[in-house]
């Protein structure tokens, strides 16, 4: 799950005072929730390890929260002193919101929609959060292997080594992110949110 906080709204009725309010509710809500649910601990629905890159093993089955930024929330208080946590997973994610219509013939406004290399070069994502048309063939086309990817502003076909390797079921060096926004995925199919 990927939080962001660009149009977080906290001072409203019924909202928070500040972003760390904000953060502390969903920290309460998640990682440290000790309600009961499915015969589990809502917080061990969540993974809440150190590792940016778990494997597979550590997270099966549980949600991994993930922000480009840190959120801390407070854990506990000790000889009055606050120590707090990361409640994310940090991940280097590109903005991508300028890509709007999917595809185009425009080659050079076509890389704005390709998935995106970052984190060094362990992390591909696909996050076109402002992606109307074509939306759904962008996103079958990236699972399936069939369209280039860019790094360093750099595109590489998709049967470069470097595309390979986010492909590559065995290789345990990097991450491949697909962002959809469920907001804009039920709006594509005609369900308000």
């Amino acid at each position: 799950m990927h939080l962001k906080d660009d149009a977080i709204k906290v001072k409203i009725p019924g909202g928070f005072d500040t972003i760390d309010d904000l953060i502390q509710a969903i920290a309460n809500g998640s990682v440290l929730n000790e309600a009961a649910k499915y015969d589990k601990k809502y917080k061990e629905f969540f993974y809440t390890g150190e590792e940016i890159y778990p494997i597979l093993k550590d997270v099966r089955g549980k949600i991994v929260l993930l922000a480009r930024k840190k959120w801390y929330y407070k854990t506990k208080i000790e000889k009055n002193e606050v120590i707090s946590k990361l409640i994310v997973q940090l991940v280097d994610i590109p903005d991508m919101g300028s890509c709007t219509i999917y595809p185009v013939k425009d080659q050079s406004y076509l890389k704005k929609c390709y998935p995106h290399v970052s984190d060094g070069a362990r992390a591909l994502v696909q996050d076109n959060y402002n992606l109307g048309q074509g939306k759904w063939r962008l996103v079958e086309e990236f699972l399936n292997h069939e369209i280039p990817i860019v790094y360093q502003n750099t595109e590489y076909s998709p049967y470069s080594s470097l595309t390979n390797s986010f492909y590559e079921p065995t290789n345990t060096t990097v991450f491949t992110i697909d962002l959809m926004n469920i907001q804009g995925a039920a709006n594509l199919q005609g369900i308000n949110c």
